[in-house]
């Protein structure tokens, strides 16, 4: 009785664990949004240090992290590190489209030389690419929330 009690509450705690997580990624991930949606760069930009640095931190401190474990199991916590690491790539090319692009996707290109059809296709395309990197940024954040979610399991189950 005591143990199913006992173990009822475990599974609470990292549920709302997981939730709390996912909830604080989504509430950077916000951040960030808003923060583009502005044009003041030099904040986008230091948002956008402080965020990699942290998840290439986690990346490194969990391929660190590996050598501690038995080769049998190095290979579920290095698929985390990988998960972790892809977010770091995803995150810096969807912020650099993001960035790179807001700019073209507001204030439109004056071609006075080329046709008006020359003008509307690259606004396509920089509308495209600006999209993609939201995207990127997007499904960073679902990287770096699995990840970490996996992460604190592996942990739990070392300890």
């Amino acid at each position: 009785m005591v143990k199913s009690i006992k173990a009822a509450l475990i599974d609470t705690s990292k549920k709302y664990y997981r939730f709390i997580i996912c909830f604080f990624i989504a509430i950077a991930f916000i951040r960030l949004f808003l923060l583009l949606q502005e044009y003041n760069y030099e904040k986008i930009i230091d948002y956008g240090q402080k965020v990699t640095v942290l998840i290439i931190a986690l990346a490194a401190l969990t391929f660190s992290y590996t050598n501690t474990f038995e080769p049998s199991e190095r290979k579920a916590v290095r698929e985390i590190g990988e998960r972790l690491l892809k977010s770091f790539l995803y995150f810096v090319v969807g912020l650099i489209f993001s960035i790179g692009f807001r700019d073209a996707t507001s204030k439109p290109p004056d071609f006075s030389i080329f046709p008006a059809i020359l003008v509307l296709f690259s606004l396509i395309i920089m509308y495209i690419l600006f999209f993609t990197g939201l995207v990127m940024l997007i499904i960073s954040a679902v990287h770096l929330g699995i990840g970490i979610d996996e992460l604190t399991k592996q942990l739990s189950k070392s300890s």
